[in-house]
């Protein structure tokens, strides 16, 4: 079994002079999931004032190091656009961004996260090498470190708590005491803070600043 394809949209330009392939350093400074048919609009007609981009104008600018821009997600999609209004209303500065979420998800994956995936590409290659040199056959915990890999899950949940808006702090008690509590969680106050309970529990609702 060979892994498919990757796919993804792009727009290619026909004979490129060395202007229209290279880039600028840019900095993102807020995540912004749009509904479709508004991310749809924007890119029909890009010069149209766009309610996002004038939440956020006062956010985008360019100095000597970085475009400093903002990132408008397509909601239940994959693509983005990256926009660097200068103060306006519209996306003076942009340019579409394909698979854009998985930049975001990249952009959100915790320490322990990366780990999991190492010790996943290290179990790999030692199968493949016990394969080619042993047998064929053997014990799944030979090559993968169970406990190395639950310790690494639940320091990623954390990780990934102390990141959600919505939560103040997320501690893992490690007390290994059966059926006892040992994570603890304190959150903002909704009614205090304002963020709809939705918006708590799913990072996808309403904008996302880093």
């Amino acid at each position: 079994m060979h892994m498919n394809n990757y796919k993804l949209n792009a727009h290619l330009i026909r004979k490129p002079d060395s202007t229209e392939l290279k880039s600028e350093a840019c900095e993102i400074v807020k995540w912004i999931p749009i509904p479709r048919s508004e991310f749809k609009a924007i890119l029909d007609n890009p010069l149209r004032d766009n309610r996002a981009v004038t939440a956020s104008r006062g956010l985008m600018y360019s100095d000597k190091d970085f475009a400093h821009c903002i990132m408008l997600l397509e909601e239940g999609g994959r693509d983005g656009i990256l926009v660097e209004s200068e103060g306006y209303d519209y996306a003076r500065y942009a340019c579409f961004v394909p698979n854009a979420r998985a930049l975001y998800e990249d952009h959100l994956m915790t320490e322990a996260e990366r780990d999991i995936r190492k010790c996943i590409a290290d179990a790999v290659e030692k199968a493949v090498e016990i394969a080619h040199t042993e047998d064929n056959s053997m014990i799944m915990n030979d090559i993968v470190e169970a406990d190395e890999i639950v310790y690494l899950a639940i320091t990623a949940v954390i990780q990934r708590l102390n990141q959600r808006n919505g939560v103040v702090s997320a501690e893992w008690l490690d007390m290994n005491i059966t059926f006892q509590p040992d994570v603890k969680i304190k959150a903002m106050n909704t009614e205090e803070t304002n963020i709809p309970v939705t918006e708590v529990q799913n990072l996808d609702d309403g904008d996302i600043s880093m």
